[in-house]
């Protein structure tokens, strides 16, 4: 009976950007509808926008609360009210925003000291976490944006270093002890991530478990070699890191032009304009469509490799080398290309097919007795069993 009066209580802890909100928002949503109470940190700025989304999940959101911590901004050295990646006036200033982040170490020590949750999923780029958890006896799941694909890639990157054996950046390289012969060069390494990985994996060794943005059925191979380790509209989106210079959207227009196709490109206004992520609907209305792949920075060309190697479900743009947020030079001819066979190529579908199938398997994933519907119960059982 005591469980009845005491629900389940977990901190969720995004990362200050939308491309990890969301999904962040979405496990909030599946959590409450078991019953569980969720808080959601954050800061001042963002927690308009979360409560907005999350006033729609009628029938779960009264379980669903959101703490406001304040993001000393002026002290990392950001002018005041950068509160998301999107607001940066630069991105040469995310290192500042990095170290912003760090600072709020100190006010979310102090709502685990007042509110004791049974448990704290934190977001990867906030490694401090863990030691903050364990400060309070209180275990820490990380989470990841990125599906297993990835981490397994980036994982034996660090590991192996097998970057090291060729001779140009240009050379391909074959990553060792993983499922498949997966090539990639030196050029698409994004220098900082391996950084990242490593303090990661450092603090994973303080993390009760880690939470993966993904489904078991998508990437069953690397799912189960991570757990063994210590159609007629073209819809585009570069995610909210990604700030193009004008001529390469012109580039990107032309050939959506010249390809011949239907499409649906919308540009955001301003970085001001944050009230509203993305339209109603659009998430649904992007689900279960091929895609053309366009790695800009992090774990991007690990993901390209997933959808267009492994999985064979949409096609890449032609980027050659990593070039960090700015983006690479692709001039529109690539885009007509790629649009072209996407829409209308020659294995178009065969490619359709086989995302209709991995969309009907994603969706039977959440459903009762689905994958990712009995690994949330398993781990909401295991939370219980481990509160204090």
């Amino acid at each position: 009976m005591d469980s009845e009066y005491h629900p389940l209580h977990i901190f969720l802890f995004p990362f200050l950007a939308h491309g990890h909100m969301i999904p962040i928002i979405d496990m909030a949503k599946l959590f409450a509808e078991k019953h569980v109470k969720i808080t959601i940190i954050t800061s001042p700025f963002n927690a308009s926008s979360i409560s907005k989304i999350i006033g729609k999940a009628k029938t779960s959101s009264n379980r669903i609360h959101i703490q406001t911590v304040k993001l000393a901004c002026e002290e990392a050295g950001l002018p005041n009210g950068c509160e998301n990646v999107e607001l940066l006036p630069s991105l040469d200033l995310i290192s500042n925003f990095c170290e912003a982040t760090k600072l709020l170490q100190e006010p979310f020590e102090q709502l685990l000291l007042e509110q004791q949750p049974d448990c704290v999923v934190a977001d990867m780029f906030y490694p401090w976490t863990a030691d903050s958890a364990a400060k309070f006896g209180i275990p820490r799941l990380e989470f990841h944006g990125t599906g297993f694909f990835s981490l397994c890639l980036m994982e034996c990157i660090r590991l192996y270093e097998p970057y090291k054996n060729v001779s140009s950046d240009s050379e391909p390289f074959v990553i060792p002890n993983l499922p498949g012969k997966i090539k990639i060069t030196r050029m698409k390494l994004a220098p900082h991530m391996s950084d990242i990985t490593k303090i990661s994996k450092e603090s994973e060794l303080r993390t009760y478990g880690e939470v993966v943005n993904s489904f078991y059925e998508l990437e069953k191979d690397y799912a189960d070699h991570f757990r063994k380790q210590p159609r007629s509209v073209v819809y585009i989106c570069f995610g909210s890191f990604v700030i193009l210079p004008d001529s390469q959207l012109r580039e990107i227009a032309t050939g959506l032009e010249a390809s011949g196709q239907q499409f649906i490109w919308a540009v955001r206004k301003s970085k001001e304009d944050g009230e509203d992520w993305l339209p109603d609907g659009f998430e649904k209305r992007m689900e279960g469509v091929p895609m053309v792949t366009w790695p800009v920075d992090a774990d991007q060309f690990y993901n390209e490799k997933l959808v267009t190697d492994v999985l064979k479900i949409g096609v890449p743009v032609g980027v050659k080398k990593w070039v960090g947020f700015e983006g690479d030079s692709i001039t529109w001819d690539k885009v007509e290309k790629a649009v072209k066979r996407i829409m209308a190529g020659d294995d178009v579908d065969e490619i359709r097919n086989k995302v209709k199938v991995l969309s009907h398997m994603a969706r039977e994933a959440v459903e009762e007795r689905g994958s990712s519907c009995l690994d949330l119960n398993a781990l909401i059982q295991e939370l219980s069993t481990q509160r204090h």
